[in-house]
């Protein structure tokens, strides 16, 4: 699961089983993926960890069966800065893993 802000964390990290779910935190706004060129996409922190934690490689060494998850599931904060986040993510993922949305 990857998770916004501290009340979005703090819910999950309770309900969750810790022994089959991750929990990924952003700390932030991530890079927007499509008015942004690869290379500051690819130096954006938080997008050098997430593409770490789904662990199947990117563009053409991307290998869906390496990927560590069977879901991924984006849980944010009811407010506009949670809506922008999940935005953002939804674009990079749409964008650089458009096969996990398949």
């Amino acid at each position: 699961m990857i998770c916004e802000g501290k009340s979005a964390k703090g819910a999950l990290v309770k309900a969750r089983n810790s022994e089959t779910t991750a929990c990924f935190d952003l700390r932030g706004k991530i890079i927007n993926a499509l008015k942004n060129p690869v290379e500051k996409v690819a130096a954006n922190e938080e997008v050098k960890q997430l593409h770490i934690a789904l662990g199947c490689g990117i563009g053409d060494k991307f290998n869906i069966k390496k990927l560590r998850y069977g879901k991924i599931v984006i849980m944010a904060d009811m407010d506009k800065d949670g809506y922008d986040i999940v935005c953002l993510v939804l674009t990079f993922l749409y964008h650089y893993y458009p096969e996990l949305i398949k």
